[in-house]
């Protein structure tokens, strides 16, 4: 599949005419889309050579109590990183704490002030505001399909365009607050890293989307235009 970057910025980030059709957009493809661009940014940007979703799911090892999105693997060529992820594709459009739209081709400035902003609303005292996020700090315990995991960190991917101090940056990490399961928490910018590859010159992105595309065909069959 091929994803028209400046497309999908407009989508999520400032298209007011697509208030209505936004949750279920993120419903067909937004969690696939968040793995599939974590994968994409470990092996084209920090020299992975494999990245990927783990099978299974990412809970605490009971059948009660909270879950996560998944396991997320990133294999180095000298070591390998685990982490817990919680994938959260919250739009302009709904997610209370946005702070409104932002243009692709919004100035350097603009862009800033808003990253700053915005990860205020998101992230405070050492904590994520909302608790649906802020689940990704409590401790998972890998399935014994996946015993090889012996230390992991969390991570948690948001589509907002976020950083604590303003900058282009689509993975960075903050400190949690004191008596926190983890001391830090790892944050990807799904906005942040298609807006980085469409200022290098990328107008389209190939990604393997099996789930999304399987969605697609079934749409297509059932409902042609």
């Amino acid at each position: 599949m091929q994803i028209n970057i400046k497309e999908l910025i407009h989508f999520y980030d400032c298209d007011r005419l697509a208030a209505n059709h936004s949750n279920a957009l993120k419903t067909l493809a937004g969690e696939e889309l968040g793995f599939c661009l974590l994968s994409k940014y470990f092996t084209e940007s920090r020299g992975a050579t494999i990245a990927h979703r783990l099978d299974g799911p990412c809970t605490p090892g009971t059948k009660k109590g909270q879950r996560l999105d998944g396991w997320f693997e990133v294999q180095f060529p000298n070591r390998t990183q685990h982490f817990q992820v919680e994938i959260k594709s919250w739009s302009f459009h709904g997610y209370g704490p946005n702070g409104g739209s932002l243009a692709h081709d919004c100035s350097s400035q603009e862009l800033s002030a808003f990253q700053i902003a915005d990860w205020a609303r998101y992230w405070g005292n050492g904590a994520f505001r909302s608790e649906k996020l802020q689940k990704v700090l409590l401790r998972m315990t890998p399935a014994r399909k996946h015993s090889h995991i012996r230390v992991h960190s969390a991570l948690a991917c948001l589509w907002a365009p976020v950083h604590p101090s303003g900058k282009l940056e689509p993975f960075f990490k903050v400190a949690t607050k004191a008596g926190s399961p983890f001391s830090e928490v790892w944050v990807f910018s799904m906005s942040n890293y298609l807006r980085l590859l469409l200022q290098q010159g990328r107008k389209f992105l190939s990604v393997d989307m099996p789930a999304t595309q399987a969605r697609l065909r079934h749409l297509n069959q059932v409902f042609q235009i």
